[in-house]
């Protein structure tokens, strides 16, 4: 998830976690800062702790690389 808030009011308290990993960004957009960390943060390890060295594919849609 991408929101705008840096910690929004619903995550706020003690185990007021959300589901899903969330980023801050000003526009509340992907952009290259935020799929970096998701990028390194969330699916690497995930893949690499799922798959143990298996190939894996990411379909993204909508991205342009500059």
């Amino acid at each position: 998830m991408i929101g705008s808030a840096a910690r929004p009011l619903c995550f706020r308290g003690e185990g007021n976690e959300g589901p899903l990993p969330y980023f801050d960004q000003k526009k509340a957009w992907m952009d290259k800062h935020v799929y970096d960390r998701w990028w390194n943060d969330v699916f690497l390890p995930a893949v690499r702790q799922r798959h143990r060295g298996a190939k894996c594919a990411l379909t993204m849609d909508n991205f342009i690389h500059p």
